[in-house]
């Protein structure tokens, strides 16, 4: 079977699972389609790939609201040696606030709005899409473990670059340069 017959028999498939959905009724959504799920992952970890910090001005940028390098490193460390996100709950601060937004009273008098700040890095993330304050502070955990996965991703990248900079003093001593220059 070649290429072109497979293609076809492809196309077929995908006109007969969209006629059968619009004969249940059901609306259509394409696998393949930038909305899909799966496009989203891919299109996030292709921003990834593309987002590394290439010179000092950017790292420093990235740096500029750090409070603590020995935090800094401490998290970095812990994530360099097992080569991916370390996420520990006693890392995170959780602030609550009202929501804002249509929610008539419940809006009004409980703090439903989550902002999680990872402490090391001082990372955060919102959420107030629910009425919940659980849902959102998973939400809000979730859309922060995903920024920290970008970030820590820059960090391997570097590291990756600079192998001396697996040393926690060489490391220490690179942000302290880095962040004297701003």
């Amino acid at each position: 079977m070649d290429d072109v017959t497979k293609l076809a028999e492809a196309e077929d498939e995908k006109i007969y699972r969209k006629s059968a959905k619009k004969d249940e009724g059901e609306k259509y959504r394409d696998p393949q389609s930038k909305t899909s799920k799966t496009a989203r992952s891919v299109n996030r970890q292709n921003a990834r790939k593309n987002q590394v910090w290439s010179d000092e001005e950017s790292i420093r940028r990235a740096l500029s609201h750090l409070v603590s390098i020995e935090l800094l490193t401490a998290w970095l460390m812990k994530s360099f040696a097992v080569k991916s996100l370390v996420f520990e709950i006693e890392d995170i601060l959780f602030q609550f606030s009202k929501a804002s937004g249509a929610g008539g009273q419940n809006v009004n008098k409980r703090e439903t709005a989550v902002v999680c700040i990872h402490k090391p890095t001082l990372i955060q993330a919102r959420c107030e899409d629910t009425p919940s304050q659980e849902e959102n502070r998973e939400r809000a955990r979730a859309s922060l473990k995903l920024k920290l996965e970008d970030h820590l991703a820059c960090w391997l990248e570097l590291l990756r670059l600079n192998p001396d900079l697996a040393n926690e003093t060489a490391l220490a001593a690179y942000l302290n340069k880095i962040l004297s220059k701003a």
